[in-house]
């Protein structure tokens, strides 16, 4: 399907959690209508287009979601923040996500979160092979 150009159907999963506390955490995919040519494995900017339940949302974006606990999670509000990948090849996945965040689930006045996530990501096919 990449190769041909056809929509990705979770091709792209980022998750950055603590492996000493693996509740905290965010998770990253790409859009449904995102195609390969759209998400090319190399350096490149992709806007948050939403939250986790948003999958059906612009190609080439991403949606997003940071959880502090069970209770304390955040969707991005719209338009608020991108990821941009410096370097992805065989040996690496490296780059920074950002978005302001809105507590779901909440009682009156949501909470908001400013999120920044810099990322580098072993690729050697004994961890994760991302390339």
């Amino acid at each position: 399907m990449v190769a041909r150009g056809d929509p990705i159907i979770t091709w792209f999963n980022l998750n950055c959690i603590d492996p000493q506390d693996p509740g905290p955490g965010v998770q990253v995919f790409h859009t449904n209508a995102t195609t390969g040519d759209q998400f090319p494995i190399g350096p490149g900017t992709y806007p948050v287009s939403g939250g986790l339940f948003d999958a059906a949302g612009p190609p080439a974006t991403v949606i997003t979601d940071l959880a502090l606990t069970l209770e304390d999670q955040f969707h991005p509000v719209a338009d608020s923040g991108e990821m941009v990948i410096t370097r992805w090849d065989s040996s690496i996945l490296e780059g920074v996500l950002t978005f302001e965040g809105e507590e779901n689930f909440a009682e009156g006045d949501p909470r908001m979160v400013g999120v920044v996530v810099d990322f580098a990501i072993d690729c050697a096919p004994a961890h994760s092979g991302c390339g």
